[in-house]
């Protein structure tokens, strides 16, 4: 059973849902974040969970329990195609200075999933060919950025891959074989106008005919088993709360909202879902009814949860987003034949097809292949990369990425920074969240 143990920091709050032990608890300083001063931000008490552990009993927490207040939780974002050079120097092997200071060939943290030295291999990679990428920018004719357009990158016998515009014009087109000879063409419905290649790996493509985006299409899809229960509470809060901000910044955008919730096989459900509607309260409620349980190993259920957003009542002509959080990779062994590993890659490659854009968000416990397979899946829909950090204090504990310099932003706030640039491409900037409670 995979489970996560709570610490000191979680042990302290678990007590302060005793009132005879209140005091004590909010009084103490024990250096997990939950002394005076989180009370004092505003966690709202409820039941306390059982035990130490969250097994397949789960957190005995449901529709009616109380949420923690939002604005708790800290996390960082990371833009891959932004960093492009960067992220690909993830798979290749670095010198490194050893203590006895002798230098030694390491190993990049993604070199085992697929590697710029050898063919391409469907498995390992988990069909995701992320290091052969052709950057398409798309203008209108006052070269303004064009949203919504559907490129395609035709290779001939070798098939063709697709992907749609963002709200910066820009796509991004991942295919899994070399051609010496390829085409791209853009356009709206049936239009297809042929792109100019302006540098090596980069296209640009200036179209007559420009839409905006009807409306915003926003799902989350959430790993509701056991491991997620030291968090899942404070997510619940956050994304409630992020959603409250999203439909009153963007006031005028006509928002639906979807809930994909998954476990694991034999769990009490493996995927359940609340297709997309405008009844946002609705969906609230949805959200704070879900408890984490269940579980057994460490791969989830992430192929069928994936497969039931692609069924989802998306919407033609909107902005589509898609929230994945989660904490384990999706299962690899072969299932009835087929190996499931490159059939994530598929399901990925139909969500850049079809305009998803992924905003992953990682949990703690996160291995080097969710990393992996998070940051891929952002990068190949053009969307951006979220991870926890461990500077709120609360659950168990954040490895830091492989990533460069960042902002340590409040989760929420980091959310609804990324929903809005990837909404309407106006960049926001990062707030640190020290600053943001600061000028609280």
């Amino acid at each position: 059973m995979r489970t996560k143990k709570w610490g000191a920091a979680a042990a302290c709050l678990a007590l302060a849902f005793a009132v005879s032990a209140f005091a004590s608890c909010a009084a103490s300083d024990n250096g997990g974040g939950f002394g005076a001063d989180m009370f004092e931000a505003g966690y709202a008490a409820g039941p306390a969970p059982g035990g130490d552990t969250y097994g397949d009993e789960g957190d005995g927490q449901g529709e009616d329990s109380v949420l923690p207040l939002p604005g708790q939780l800290t996390a960082g974002a990371w833009d891959d195609n932004r960093n492009y050079a960067f992220f690909k120097s993830l798979f290749e092997s670095a010198p490194v200075l050893s203590d006895d200071g002798q230098t030694r060939e390491e190993a990049g943290i993604f070199s085992s999933y697929q590697s710029s030295e050898k063919a391409f291999d469907e498995a390992s990679a988990w069909g995701m060919s992320v290091l052969n990428r052709l950057e398409v920018s798309v203008a209108d004719a006052s070269g303004a950025p064009a949203a919504g357009a559907t490129v395609t990158l035709d290779l001939g016998e070798a098939g063709s891959v697709s992907a749609i515009s963002g709200a910066d014009g820009k796509a991004y087109l991942f295919p899994k074989t070399d051609a010496a000879e390829y085409a791209v063409f853009a356009g709206y419905g049936d239009a297809r106008t042929a792109a100019v290649r302006t540098d090596e790996g980069s296209c640009f493509v200036t179209l007559e005919e420009t839409r905006a985006w009807s409306g915003l299409d926003l799902c989350f899809m959430i790993d509701t088993t056991g491991s997620m229960g030291d968090e899942l509470r404070y997510l619940q809060s956050e994304v409630a709360d992020v959603i409250e901000r999203v439909t009153t910044e963007l006031s005028e955008t006509d928002i639906a909202l979807a809930f994909v919730f998954y476990r694991d096989e034999g769990d009490e459900y493996k995927v359940k879902s609340s297709d997309f509607t405008s009844d946002i309260a609705a969906q609230q409620r949805v959200l704070a009814s879900e408890s984490a349980s269940g579980g057994g190993d460490t791969p989830e259920a992430v192929h069928e949860a994936l497969q039931e957003v692609l069924g989802l009542s998306w919407r033609e002509g909107t902005r589509k987003i898609l929230i994945p959080v989660l904490d384990a990779p999706p299962h690899d062994v072969p299932e009835n034949g087929q190996d499931m590993r490159s059939e994530y890659g598929r399901l990925v490659y139909t969500a850049a097809e079809r305009g998803l854009a992924c905003i992953p968000v990682v949990a703690s416990g996160t291995d080097a292949l969710t990393q992996y397979l998070m940051r891929s899946t952002a990068l190949l829909t053009g969307g951006k990369y979220v991870f926890l950090t461990d500077d709120s204090g609360i659950g168990y504990s954040h490895e830091r990425p492989a990533v460069g310099e960042f902002t340590v932003e409040y989760l929420n706030s980091c959310l609804v920074r990324l929903i809005g640039e990837l909404y309407d491409g106006r960049e926001r900037p990062a707030v640190d969240y020290r600053q943001e409670s600061a000028g609280a």
